[in-house]
């Protein structure tokens, strides 16, 4: 049971900090393109909720 609830957690903190990391990257422009990695996490989203469907 305990190795259950730690085992949760660390995924959700995992979960987090992906979403944190998307976040600051679409706020960062790479090399001056402004909105190519907000685009680029912006598709990864909608794969990972086609994917949960």
């Amino acid at each position: 049971m305990e190795q259950m609830i730690k085992s949760f957690l660390r995924g959700f903190l995992v979960g987090i900090g992906f979403i944190l990391a998307l976040y600051l990257c679409s706020k960062i422009t790479l090399f001056g393109i402004n909105g190519s990695i907000k685009e680029f996490s912006t598709s990864i989203g909608e794969m990972f909720i086609n994917f949960g469907k």
